[in-house]
């Protein structure tokens, strides 16, 4: 029994410590710690035990209310980056920063140093006398049809008064060429990235560290992998309900990007909102872009597209291109900054709604 316990107790010991090497920060949507991923096998999860995004009906997926990283409260209660802002009105400028992930701000640990938030300390310094409120909504992987979702779900009760559109990354990740793409990016994911309470045997042996050690990496491995949400696009897809060639051009067009964004478009002018659009810009000389020419040319394809709604909509049109970006070091990839950029990003994008407010105070 002596012999039995301390064996017992070793193997304990082992799980433990292979769980605490095993485990890192959450990176992007994966749990990345075992032990938080133990908790919610046992049902147990706090808030400070949930993923960087959690899974929801009709918005796919948001960033987590409350969620800290590198001791830094990153999103708020409502469920962006940065400080809440109340639905009500107020008499401040608000403005709306849709997108994915370079509008989030994956290369910036802070959110004070995200682009949107930049931009509107620039701006209260520029407009002493006006209040500014920003909504950061930019969320990792976000395609055109999450951000279609979350204004007509969520942000259009927000009433913002300007609204930036900086999106078309993740799009390009897919696209009509795409053997199973579908319109509305059902085939680029995966939402089934919550983890589900165990119940019976399988809660019992998860109360050890040894077991749980060895069913984390044996039957939910898939929980501490990076961008476990999205699914690998080559993979078999057995919803397919939509072919590009059945479309007739002239009335739709097969391209799902365009159709989300410009009924996007549409519901902000319909709520009268101003709309500026920024396209989507990635460093070609960054190993990813080099050696995925196909996702170069839909960026571009994607940018035509972005200038062509601008026009159609009578949209603001931001010109950010890769000379924005004063220092070549600040690119982390083909398309996130650092700090630095981010303040180049938001010195461009200040500049353009200052010239706007300063014209639209002029003409009232």
């Amino acid at each position: 029994m002596l012999l039995f316990l301390l064996l017992w107790a070793f193997a304990e010991v082992c799980g433990f410590i292979g769980m605490k090497i095993a485990s890192h920060p959450n990176p992007y949507m994966s749990y990345g710690d075992y032990f938080k991923i133990r908790k919610n096998l046992l049902g147990e999860a706090d808030a400070a035990s949930l993923p960087r995004y959690l899974p929801t009906p009709s918005l796919n997926y948001i960033p987590t209310p409350g969620y800290e990283y590198a001791g830094v409260v990153q999103h708020c209660d409502a469920g962006f980056r940065g400080p809440s802002v109340p639905i009500k009105k107020t008499d401040a400028i608000r403005i709306l920063f849709l997108g994915g992930s370079t509008t989030y701000g994956s290369g910036v640990w802070h959110p004070d140093s995200t682009f949107p938030a930049q931009t509107g300390a620039f701006l209260r310094d520029q407009f002493p006398n006006k209040n500014f409120e920003i909504i950061n909504a930019g969320t990792e992987s976000a395609t055109s049809a999450e951000e279609l979702a979350y204004y007509h779900f969520k942000f259009r009760y927000y009433q913002p008064d300007i609204v930036v559109l900086h999106t078309g990354g993740n799009d390009a990740l897919t696209g009509p060429k795409d053997t199973n793409y579908q319109p509305d990016h059902s085939s680029f994911r995966n939402i089934q990235f919550s983890v589900p309470e165990l119940s019976g045997f399988g809660k019992l042996t998860m109360r050890s560290y040894f077991f749980s050690f060895l069913s984390i990496n044996f039957y939910f491995k898939h929980l501490v992998e990076h961008d476990h949400v999205l699914q690998v696009r080559e993979k078999q897809y057995y919803a397919k309900w939509f072919n590009a060639e059945d479309i007739d051009s002239t009335r739709i067009s097969p391209d799902g990007f365009y159709n989300n964004i410009n009924l996007l478009m549409e519901e902000i002018k319909r709520d009268g909102h101003q709309i500026m659009l920024m396209p989507f810009v990635i460093n070609e000389e960054h190993a990813f872009s080099k050696e995925n020419p196909a996702y170069v040319m839909r960026v571009n394809e994607i940018n035509i597209l972005l200038q062509q709604l601008a026009t159609e909509h009578n949209a603001i049109w931001i010109p950010y291109t890769t000379s924005t970006i004063i220092n070549a070091a600040s690119w982390q990839d083909d398309c996130h900054l650092n700090d630095a950029g981010e303040h180049d990003k938001a010195l461009l994008v200040s500049t353009w709604i200052k010239n706007y407010l300063q014209t639209k105070s002029s003409e009232e």
